[in-house]
């Protein structure tokens, strides 16, 4: 709870213009550039002559805002000799009638003094002014500005004044505190809901994953029984190719067989010829014995081509059925892999959901609490 206050009635100061000086000099020149640090302006050192300007354009109505003044602050022991100046647009330099002394600040112990002035001789609009602090500015001798400020008295805030704003300003409070009170709770609760949620929805993932870790310990051992299946393939594939290099190692040795059943064949017709010619066999022994030979020829040719397509046969069927077996094996698996990720899928649709119910309740409760 704030305790109420009430104060005095005080004289105060409305200002039309001010420069403080806290983020440099503020346009302000003089005799030589002034410096200014940490919000005081300090005019340069000169042995004579040595002042500060404000900007032109302050356009100040002198009538309605009579009053200057200036906070100082003394540095070592440097002589006093304040004076203020003004013109208005139109005016050329600086001159006597323009120009007003200031008091000599009282100080305090940190050399700090308050400067107030209300020029009766100026009228108008002031464009510019002008302050000399002192006739002479030096490294250990020297005046610098807190702040300038151009303005009023206006009459300071009533005991009643005060009081009423106290009131409202404390009654404010208190409701910001219900306020306050009140989006806290809605806080709360919503936070414990979104707490349950993402509790729910780390159980569910954790599910998940020992789930998907137990389908990938299964894929892992169906792809080493693949392996082996592979491995028992290669097997195949080397007998079969055993077989066919049997097969070729047949076939040659019946196309030299044939070749020799040829040759043989050859030297009997040429010898039965030869006795047909001399009147040893007569030309039908001849004719059979040409076609006996023809007859075993082709017999054995299509024994030796027999054997052959049969060893092709048998080396495609086994093949075929490796195939197969390793096809059904990928199929088990793909079918396995889907599965696993439509479950996880309907996992996150039904996280996706609830975050959103949650996100739904709360700012329902932000908005019936504003």
């Amino acid at each position: 709870q704030i305790t109420l206050l009430s104060a005095g009635a005080g004289e105060q100061f409305d200002w039309a213009t001010i420069w403080y000086f806290d983020t440099g000099a503020e346009g302000w020149t003089g005799n030589g550039a002034p410096a200014a640090v940490n919000g005081w302006l300090r005019p340069a050192n000169q042995a004579s002559g040595a002042f500060v300007v404000s900007p032109t354009g302050v356009a100040v109505n002198a009538t309605t805002h009579p009053q200057v003044r200036l906070r100082v602050r003394r540095h070592g022991a440097p002589v006093f000799a304040g004076v203020m100046w003004w013109r208005a647009a139109g005016d050329a330099g600086w001159t006597a009638p323009r120009s007003v002394a200031l008091p000599a600040p009282t100080f305090d112990a940190n050399g700090i003094g308050l400067i107030t002035v209300t020029p009766t001789e100026w009228s108008g609009v002031i464009d510019q002014i002008r302050i000399d602090l002192s006739s002479a500015q030096t490294p250990t001798d020297w005046f610098e500005l807190d702040w300038v400020a151009m303005g009023r008295p206006s009459p300071g805030a009533s005991s009643a004044q005060l009081l009423q704003e106290s009131t409202a300003r404390a009654a404010a409070d208190t409701a910001l505190g219900h306020r306050i009170d009140s989006v806290q709770a809605a806080t709360d609760t919503v936070n414990s809901q979104l707490t349950a949620a993402i509790q729910t929805e780390t159980t569910a993932r954790t599910n998940a994953d020992t789930a998907l870790a137990d389908q990938v310990t299964t894929l892992q051992a169906e792809l080493t029984g693949l392996g082996g299946d592979v491995g028992a393939l290669q097997s195949v594939v080397n007998t079969q190719g055993q077989a066919l290099a049997q097969a070729a190692g047949t076939n040659a040795s019946l196309t030299h067989e044939v070749a020799s059943v040829r040759r043989a064949a050859d030297v009997e017709a040429e010898a039965i010829l030869r006795n047909a010619i001399g009147g040893n066999q007569s030309r039908r022994i001849a004719q059979d014995a040409l076609a006996f030979a023809r007859t075993e020829l082709s017999t054995r040719i299509e024994a030796g081509l027999l054997a052959e397509a049969t060893a092709r046969q048998t080396l495609l069927a086994q093949m075929e059925g490796a195939n197969t077996a390793q096809t059904a094996a990928l199929q088990t698996e793909s079918r396995t892999r889907a599965t696993a990720d439509s479950a996880l899928s309907q996992q996150l649709t039904t996280l996706a959901a609830t975050v959103t119910g949650n996100n739904t309740a709360q700012t329902a409760a932000l908005q019936v609490e504003s």
